[in-house]
């Protein structure tokens, strides 16, 4: 079973980032799937591990706004999440796991790019994006498992923290 901790995220007007972006040839997120991923497991636990691991941990839900676009690597086209707590939060997750301390940058993937079409536009794109309000990310810690299939990711929740 893959296993992740996340939060969902909303945005406000996804269809116009995508039409915005339409030099961007790849694989886009489904809306109901975009989130921020604080760590992914894998199928290192097993969802009670994680349950009992995390069980001590105090976190409470909150709106986050989701701002401006970015790109890691000309390979994966993301929206920005600037938010200290989510950076603790994170840190708290990893601790309480045992596991080793990573990078972090608070994220939510909106497409994994396989070609840009005209690199000019797509840098006037991200832009024209700067700074700009795009929706909330909703700080519910969830563990989820992700089902692959053929249609894209299927994500279940198992437990809230």
């Amino acid at each position: 079973m893959r296993l992740f901790l996340a939060s969902f995220a909303t945005l406000d007007d996804y269809a116009s980032i995508r039409s915005d972006c339409n030099m961007i040839h790849g694989k886009w997120v489904e809306p109901c799937n975009l989130h921020l991923t604080y760590k992914f497991l894998g199928d290192t636990f097993t969802p009670q591990e994680v349950i009992e691991k995390l069980s001590s941990l105090s976190h409470t839900a909150h709106a986050v706004p989701v701002k401006s676009l970015g790109v890691f690597k000309n390979r994966i086209l993301y929206a920005k999440v600037e938010a200290t707590t989510l950076r603790s939060l994170q840190r708290t997750i990893v601790k309480k796991l045992q596991l080793k301390q990573e990078p972090f940058t608070p994220h939510v993937t909106l497409a994994r790019i396989k070609k840009i079409e005209d690199n000019k536009r797509f840098k006037e794109c991200l832009s024209s994006y700067r700074n700009k309000k795009l929706g909330m990310l909703h700080t519910r810690l969830l563990l989820l498992s992700s089902e692959l299939t053929s249609n894209g990711p299927i994500y279940s929740i198992l437990k809230e923290f």
